[in-house]
């Protein structure tokens, strides 16, 4: 456990968008299909699988909650976002993978939603993001890369495409890490309308 300067504990966090059953399918069916390169990747149980919003990192409980508070404010009345999953990549890129990632097509309302969680997040005291913000599922970690450039560069992996769904909740978790790899335990939900 983590702790602050003045002894409080502190939490690691980051708040993301809900998938729906339909990305989630196909962002595990696009997991099986890398799973046949010879890397060796850590994957994210598909139950995991989100679309980051932000990323808190470590923060005092206190913080967590009055952001919490705060979400609830910037999100009322905030429609359910519109959510499709299409192919996949790599960050940094193919040639020197660290994280696999499925795309998310960049639909207007997520944007939309993104500026308003980071608003919320910078007013309650963190850090504003300097990098663009991406949209995309975190589908496993690089260990070692084996042929996945190859894997990465298949045609079949671009014609995964879930069907258009709408997602409907916003959540802030707390994240544990384990040598088993991260938990996550939702803290806070704010349901879209």
């Amino acid at each position: 456990m983590k702790q602050s300067s003045d002894g409080t504990e502190l939490l690691r966090a980051f708040i993301a968008l809900e998938l729906t059953p339909g990305a989630r399918r196909v962002a595990a069916a696009l997991q099986d299909e890398l799973r046949r390169a010879s890397a060796n990747i850590r994957w994210v149980e598909p139950a995991n699988l989100h679309v980051t919003l932000k990323f808190l990192g470590d923060a005092k409980p206190a913080v967590l909650d009055r952001l919490a508070d705060r979400l609830r404010e910037s999100l009322q009345g905030v429609h359910r976002v519109p959510l499709t999953v299409a192919g996949a990549g790599a960050f940094p890129g193919a040639s020197q993978p660290r994280v696999v990632w499925a795309g998310v097509r960049e639909h207007e309302e997520i944007g939309r939603l993104y500026s308003l969680v980071e608003t919320a997040a910078v007013t309650c005291g963190f850090p504003p993001e300097r990098r663009p913000f991406r949209a995309h599922l975190t589908l496993g970690r690089v260990k070692s890369p084996g042929d996945l450039s190859i894997a990465l560069g298949e045609q079949a992996l671009r014609e995964y495409r879930s069907e258009t769904e709408l997602a409907h909740s916003v959540t802030l978790f707390q994240s544990e890490l384990t040598h088993r790899g991260a938990v996550y335990s939702a803290r806070y939900e704010v349901e879209l309308v």
